[in-house]
This record gives structure tokens, sequence and C-alpha cells, in this order.
């Protein structure tokens, strides 16, 4: 999996534009954020280039889901799920993402979706149908990493 998709969007470039900007085909561009089409080094390094980010951010080595927030505040809570206790690390209080309401992510592993996030009331963001194992938020600028 790949974040191109909402990086392009949170950048408000349209598909075609950034295939013209890194000299890629926008079906090709198209395909890459679908996950059909893994793409050459010095494509994601182009594509990279371009939004000014890392090629990690856009073309994360493990599975990450992404959260778009602006201020991060971390906790650590123990959660009782279907499958067992779970480890969450952190949470998230976001007034953009709060007026929104009911903001859902899903988590996925391979193609196996294990988790839900869902955004409450006071912003925090709540796990729902979580498969065993760690769970640590990491912030980045604004950016929140979901590490599974």
């Amino acid at each position: 999996m790949n974040n191109l998709k909402e990086i392009r969007k949170l950048y408000g470039l349209s598909k075609w534009r950034l295939a013209r900007e890194t000299g890629l085909n926008w079906k090709t561009v198209h395909r890459i954020e679908r996950g059909e089409h893994l793409p050459f080094e010095s494509s994601k390094e182009k594509i990279a280039s371009f939004l000014g980010v890392d090629v990690e951010t856009v073309f994360p080595s493990k599975d990450v889901a992404h959260i778009l927030v602006t201020e991060p505040r971390p906790i650590i809570e123990k959660k009782r799920s279907r499958n067992g206790n779970v480890q969450i690390v952190g949470y998230v209080l976001d007034r953009n993402l709060r007026r929104c309401g009911g903001l859902q992510v899903r988590l996925m592993s391979g193609r196996k979706k294990i988790a839900i996030i869902k955004s409450d009331a006071d912003g925090r963001f709540v796990f729902e149908k979580i498969a065993p194992g760690e769970y640590q938020v990491v912030s980045r600028d604004v950016e929140l990493n979901l590490e599974v």
C-alpha cells in the first residue's frame, strides 16, 4: 500500500498535474494509487521530491495507516477486544476532524482488515474490531502514523 492519493489530495493536486510534473503517465499514477503498479525507485523519488516529502512517507515499507492530524496528544491505554488484550499507545485530538464527525479509517494488514478507527465526540480516535498485537502511534509534523 502507499499514501500517494491521500498526499496528492492534501496538496490539492490532480493525477494529471502530478503526472505532468513527474514525467509519468497519468494512467500510471492512477495504477500506483490503486496499488496495481509498483513504481521503480527512480519514479518513487521523482514523486516524493515533487511532493516535498521523503520516499518512505509516500511508499512506506510496512503497513501503516496515515491519519492527518494537527494536535497529537499521546496517551497509553489498554483495551480488551474479542480477540484478546491489545496495547494502544496514543490518541489524537483534532478540532478539524471532530467537526467532520464520524471519520473512519480502516487499518489493513495486507488485504485483511484488522481495525476500524473512528473519531469520538471528544476528538479521540476509538479503535474497534482490533486484532491482538501492539499498536504504536508515531507523530511527524501533521501526520500521525499508526504502525501495526
